[in-house]
Protein backbone atom coordinates (compact mmCIF):
# COMPACT_ATOMS: atom_id res chain seq x y z
CA UNK A 1 0.00 0.00 0.00
CA UNK A 2 1.14 3.20 -1.51
CA UNK A 3 1.54 5.94 1.04
CA UNK A 4 -1.54 8.62 -0.07
CA UNK A 5 -3.76 5.58 0.21
CA UNK A 6 -2.88 4.29 3.84
CA UNK A 7 -3.23 8.50 4.70
CA UNK A 8 -6.27 8.30 3.00
CA UNK A 9 -7.69 4.70 4.44
CA UNK A 10 -6.61 5.88 8.20
CA UNK A 11 -8.35 9.03 7.46
CA UNK A 12 -11.47 6.85 6.20
CA UNK A 13 -11.21 4.76 8.96
CA UNK A 14 -12.01 7.52 11.39
CA UNK A 15 -15.01 8.72 9.16
CA UNK A 16 -13.21 12.25 8.99
CA UNK A 17 -13.65 13.81 5.88
CA UNK A 18 -10.60 16.03 4.09
CA UNK A 19 -12.29 19.27 5.89
CA UNK A 20 -12.39 18.25 8.98
CA UNK A 21 -8.52 17.04 8.70
CA UNK A 22 -7.57 20.32 7.05
CA UNK A 23 -9.67 22.24 9.92
CA UNK A 24 -7.44 20.72 12.42
CA UNK A 25 -4.26 21.46 10.46
CA UNK A 26 -5.15 24.84 9.90
CA UNK A 27 -5.23 24.73 5.84
CA UNK A 28 -8.20 24.93 3.51
CA UNK A 29 -9.47 21.58 2.10
CA UNK A 30 -7.67 21.92 -1.64
CA UNK A 31 -4.82 22.16 0.20
CA UNK A 32 -4.88 18.98 2.15
CA UNK A 33 -6.20 17.03 -0.49
CA UNK A 34 -2.91 17.96 -2.15
CA UNK A 35 -0.60 16.80 0.55
CA UNK A 36 -2.79 13.39 1.23
CA UNK A 37 -2.19 12.94 -2.62
CA UNK A 38 1.50 14.10 -2.64
CA UNK A 39 2.52 11.40 -0.15
CA UNK A 40 6.06 11.08 -0.28
CA UNK A 41 6.91 14.16 -2.06
CA UNK A 42 5.65 15.70 1.55
CA UNK A 43 8.09 16.88 4.03
CA UNK A 44 8.54 14.98 7.49
CA UNK A 45 7.13 18.37 9.19
CA UNK A 46 3.88 17.83 6.96
CA UNK A 47 3.60 14.15 7.59
CA UNK A 48 3.95 14.31 11.40
CA UNK A 49 1.22 17.62 11.55
CA UNK A 50 -1.09 14.59 9.76
CA UNK A 51 -0.27 12.29 11.82
CA UNK A 52 -1.28 14.74 15.11
CA UNK A 53 -4.64 15.77 13.10
CA UNK A 54 -5.14 12.15 12.63
CA UNK A 55 -4.60 11.28 16.67
CA UNK A 56 -2.23 8.41 14.77
CA UNK A 57 1.75 7.95 15.29
CA UNK A 58 4.34 8.79 12.01
CA UNK A 59 5.31 5.48 11.93
CA UNK A 60 1.50 4.24 11.57
CA UNK A 61 1.78 6.45 8.37
CA UNK A 62 4.67 5.70 6.94
CA UNK A 63 4.61 1.92 7.85
CA UNK A 64 1.08 1.04 8.74
CA UNK A 65 -0.04 -1.28 11.13
CA UNK A 66 -1.26 -4.62 9.11
CA UNK A 67 0.26 -6.63 11.87
CA UNK A 68 -2.49 -5.74 14.03
CA UNK A 69 -5.33 -8.10 14.26
CA UNK A 70 -7.68 -5.97 15.34
CA UNK A 71 -10.44 -4.07 13.05
CA UNK A 72 -8.81 -1.25 11.31
CA UNK A 73 -11.44 0.95 11.81
CA UNK A 74 -12.04 0.09 15.82
CA UNK A 75 -8.00 0.48 16.56
CA UNK A 76 -7.60 4.06 14.65
CA UNK A 77 -11.03 4.95 16.48
CA UNK A 78 -9.81 4.16 19.57
CA UNK A 79 -5.95 5.89 19.07
CA UNK A 80 -8.00 8.98 17.98
CA UNK A 81 -10.10 8.95 21.38
CA UNK A 82 -7.21 8.54 23.11
CA UNK A 83 -5.31 11.81 21.73
CA UNK A 84 -8.55 13.67 21.85
CA UNK A 85 -8.62 13.38 25.34
CA UNK A 86 -4.42 14.37 25.59
CA UNK A 87 -4.97 17.40 23.51
CA UNK A 88 -7.95 18.40 25.65
CA UNK A 89 -6.33 17.70 28.98
CA UNK A 90 -3.52 19.66 27.66
CA UNK A 91 -5.37 22.88 26.10
CA UNK A 92 -7.02 23.18 29.44
CA UNK A 93 -4.18 23.01 31.81
CA UNK A 94 -2.80 25.72 29.31
CA UNK A 95 -5.89 27.76 29.55
CA UNK A 96 -5.55 27.65 32.93
CA UNK A 97 -2.11 28.75 33.07
CA UNK A 98 -2.55 31.93 30.83
CA UNK A 99 -5.28 32.61 33.10
CA UNK A 100 -2.70 32.89 35.94
CA UNK A 101 -0.24 34.59 34.05
CA UNK A 102 -1.49 38.12 35.85
CA UNK A 103 -1.38 36.33 39.28
CA UNK A 104 2.35 34.60 38.29
CA UNK A 105 3.71 38.31 37.26
CA UNK A 106 1.77 40.31 39.71
CA UNK A 107 0.59 42.35 37.64
CA UNK A 108 -2.49 43.07 34.57
CA UNK A 109 -0.82 41.60 31.56
CA UNK A 110 -3.51 39.39 30.03
CA UNK A 111 -6.12 40.89 27.57
CA UNK A 112 -8.87 40.28 25.62
CA UNK A 113 -10.54 40.72 22.34
CA UNK A 114 -13.84 39.72 21.52
CA UNK A 115 -15.38 39.53 18.42
CA UNK A 116 -17.03 38.42 14.71
CA UNK A 117 -15.05 37.85 12.18
CA UNK A 118 -17.52 37.79 9.04
CA UNK A 119 -17.41 36.51 5.17
CA UNK A 120 -20.89 37.07 4.06
CA UNK A 121 -20.02 35.98 0.18
CA UNK A 122 -19.71 32.68 1.69
CA UNK A 123 -21.36 32.74 4.45
CA UNK A 124 -19.41 32.12 7.26
CA UNK A 125 -19.54 33.81 10.39
CA UNK A 126 -17.14 32.87 13.34
CA UNK A 127 -17.48 34.46 17.10
CA UNK A 128 -14.01 34.61 18.62
CA UNK A 129 -11.91 35.27 21.70
CA UNK A 130 -8.49 36.15 21.29
CA UNK A 131 -6.03 36.18 24.59
CA UNK A 132 -3.00 38.17 24.16
CA UNK A 133 -0.23 40.07 26.26
CA UNK A 134 1.35 43.01 24.92
CA UNK A 135 5.20 43.78 26.28
CA UNK A 136 6.22 47.10 24.89
CA UNK A 137 5.33 47.57 21.08
CA UNK A 138 5.27 43.75 20.88
CA UNK A 139 1.62 41.88 20.64
CA UNK A 140 1.59 38.32 21.86
CA UNK A 141 -1.52 36.60 20.95
CA UNK A 142 -1.77 33.67 23.65
CA UNK A 143 -4.44 31.68 22.41
CA UNK A 144 -7.52 31.93 20.28
CA UNK A 145 -11.12 30.50 20.57
CA UNK A 146 -13.12 30.37 17.35
CA UNK A 147 -16.76 29.33 16.89
CA UNK A 148 -19.01 29.09 14.07
CA UNK A 149 -21.92 30.98 14.62
CA UNK A 150 -25.54 31.44 12.65
CA UNK A 151 -25.86 34.66 10.36
CA UNK A 152 -28.95 35.55 12.75
CA UNK A 153 -26.78 35.40 15.97
CA UNK A 154 -24.54 37.51 14.66
CA UNK A 155 -24.08 40.89 16.46
CA UNK A 156 -22.41 42.60 12.89
CA UNK A 157 -23.93 41.12 10.02
CA UNK A 158 -26.39 43.88 9.51
CA UNK A 159 -22.79 45.79 8.50
CA UNK A 160 -22.00 42.85 5.48
CA UNK A 161 -18.60 43.67 5.86
CA UNK A 162 -16.18 40.83 5.93
CA UNK A 163 -13.21 40.87 8.31
CA UNK A 164 -12.61 41.00 12.05
CA UNK A 165 -15.11 43.05 13.50
CA UNK A 166 -14.68 43.75 17.41
CA UNK A 167 -17.23 44.63 20.36
CA UNK A 168 -16.17 48.19 22.09
CA UNK A 169 -16.66 49.25 25.39
CA UNK A 170 -20.33 49.62 25.15
CA UNK A 171 -20.79 46.34 24.38
CA UNK A 172 -19.22 44.53 27.34
CA UNK A 173 -22.92 42.16 27.77
CA UNK A 174 -21.86 40.64 24.28
CA UNK A 175 -18.47 40.46 24.76
CA UNK A 176 -19.09 38.45 28.41
CA UNK A 177 -21.58 36.15 26.92
CA UNK A 178 -18.84 35.16 24.30
CA UNK A 179 -16.38 34.87 27.16
CA UNK A 180 -18.62 32.89 29.06
CA UNK A 181 -18.99 30.76 26.12
CA UNK A 182 -15.28 30.29 25.29
CA UNK A 183 -14.30 29.34 28.67
CA UNK A 184 -17.13 26.94 29.71
CA UNK A 185 -16.82 23.19 29.16
CA UNK A 186 -13.14 23.68 27.68
CA UNK A 187 -11.95 19.68 27.84
CA UNK A 188 -15.70 19.55 26.17
CA UNK A 189 -14.95 21.46 23.24
CA UNK A 190 -11.20 22.04 22.86
CA UNK A 191 -11.25 21.80 19.40
CA UNK A 192 -12.50 25.26 18.96
CA UNK A 193 -9.05 26.82 20.50
CA UNK A 194 -6.20 27.07 19.48
CA UNK A 195 -2.90 27.44 21.52
CA UNK A 196 0.02 29.39 20.35
CA UNK A 197 2.83 27.74 22.30
CA UNK A 198 5.86 29.92 19.93
CA UNK A 199 4.19 33.41 21.23
CA UNK A 200 3.53 31.74 25.06
CA UNK A 201 7.00 30.91 25.02
CA UNK A 202 8.79 34.12 23.50
CA UNK A 203 6.60 35.92 25.60
CA UNK A 204 7.96 34.61 29.11
CA UNK A 205 11.09 35.00 27.17
CA UNK A 206 10.62 38.70 26.44
CA UNK A 207 8.93 39.59 30.24
CA UNK A 208 12.05 37.90 31.58
CA UNK A 209 14.15 39.08 30.10
CA UNK A 210 12.31 42.81 30.67
CA UNK A 211 12.24 42.01 34.60
CA UNK A 212 15.85 41.57 34.73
Amino acid sequence: MDLPERIKRIREGLNLKQLEVADRLGIDKSQYSKWEKRGKKLTVEQLESIAIALGVGLKDILFGQEEIPQDTQDFYKNKFEKSQLQKAFVVDNVLKFILNIDTLLQKKMVNYAVGEILHPRQKDYQAFVRCYCELGSEVFTLATWQKPIRKEASHFAHLEQSGEHLFDAQQPKQANQYKDAAFANIQQNHELWTINFINLTGFFRAAFEQGK
